[in-house]
């Protein structure tokens, strides 16, 4: 009854207010849904259109550096080893020095080489002026055969000699120069199997390198997101020991097999490391980039009143009515939430006012009382 009473009452009242009146009654009306119920006037609401969205979305795992290649460093002689100039956790740049053989152990080789070289050219020339002379008594008819053969047999020992010889010292001099071992790319002494002192075998393992100018970020991700994650796939890559960084990298390699024990692939993320101050072995934190077309509205649109893990909201129909509807819900990226079932694109959801409506309301789109504002403020100005 007293309700009755008050909109018999208020009601003739608005229409003789001022416009000012007029407009603070009507802003109660249309920003207050409680008022509005009371009253039974439709609830004041905002909306926002289902249409086509570009998210991105972040797919975030924890992980770890590794170098982006390894190095195998081999002895190429078996010279003892009289310095080492690095340790494991070492960084190194392209040309430094790692390793010294015995230096005067290959001076000697090659002196030794040189010498008999030229003991081996002296003798091929004077093998070949022997021949010729034998050669030239055999044609005069002093001489048998038999002293030309000699002779060239001589000579052809000397010269297989002498190819021996030349052989040794190209050998020596490749030693002499790998005398001392470099590093040959920018990277850290990852193992090291040699000490001072020692003396390797040819090919015998000496040092691991890895390089570090650029580094790898492998992270582990849960199987079900197998078919999101592609190849140069953009990434920013963060690490504990330098929070003020953000690196920017790509995947490069995705490891095809899942790990049955954690249900999780392998992904790598390649990231620059200009100033080598990645290191492997730190924990990093890659956050994957995914964009993708697809339809949604404005995440505070989507309510869940039932309590349970199911999404809804509230669709406009007719322009008046505001009807309850399931939506099934996906990635939720910068305010937005994708629909993947329930909405059509175009259908317009309440994106404010929803939590105050029931199934079935009227309701009064916000940007019409905006219009109305905008009409009596004209008669205002022009009575």
């Amino acid at each position: 009854m007293r309700l009755r009473t008050w909109m018999f009452i208020g009601l003739p009242l608005l229409t003789f207010m001022t416009p000012t009146a007029y407009v603070v009654g009507n802003h109660l009306l249309q920003t207050t849904p409680t008022v509005a119920r009371v009253i039974g006037t439709p609830l004041p609401v905002r909306v926002a259109e289902a249409k086509q969205t570009n998210l991105t979305e972040i797919i975030g795992a924890t992980g770890e550096i590794e170098p982006i290649a390894l190095v195998y460093l081999t002895a190429a002689l078996s010279v003892r080893v009289e310095k080492l100039a690095v340790d494991i956790g070492t960084t190194v740049s392209p040309g430094q020095i790692l390793l010294h053989f015995d230096s005067e152990v290959v001076k000697a080789a090659l002196t030794a080489a040189q010498s008999a070289m030229q003991q081996a050219a002296a003798d091929r020339e004077r093998a070949a002026l022997y021949l010729q002379r034998i050669t030239a008594i055999y044609n005069q008819g002093l001489l048998p055969k038999l002293e030309v053969e000699k002779a060239q047999a001589t000579l052809d020992a000397a010269n297989s000699k002498y190819s021996e010889a030349q052989e040794k010292l190209v050998q020596t001099r490749k030693d002499f120069q790998h005398a001392a071992v470099t590093s040959t790319v920018a990277g850290i002494v990852m193992d090291r199997w040699i000490n001072v002192g020692e003396t390797p075998k040819v090919a015998q393992a000496l040092l691991t390198l890895g390089r570090i100018d650029h580094v790898l970020v492998v992270t582990n991700i849960a199987e079900e997101r197998v078919k999101e994650i592609h190849l140069h796939q953009p990434a920013t890559v963060t690490v504990t020991a330098f929070p003020n960084d953000v690196f920017e990298g790509e995947v490069v390699k995705i490891k095809p097999v899942t790990d049955p024990t954690t249900r999780t692939f392998l992904v790598y993320t390649e990231v620059a490391n200009p100033d080598l101050k990645l290191k492997p072995g730190l924990t990093a934190f890659t956050r994957i980039k995914r964009e993708h077309q697809t339809l949604a509205v404005p995440s505070v649109a989507v309510i869940n009143p039932t309590g349970i893990q199911e999404s809804s909201v509230f669709v406009l129909e007719n322009g008046l009515t505001a009807r309850l509807r399931k939506v099934k819900v996906g990635v939720v990226a910068a305010g937005m939430t994708e629909i993947l079932n329930g909405l059509a694109e175009g259908e317009q959801v309440v994106a404010v006012g929803q939590f105050s409506l029931r199934d079935g309301d009227q309701v009064l789109i916000g940007e019409e009382f905006k219009e109305l504002k905008a009409q009596v403020a004209e008669q205002q100005r022009n009575p």
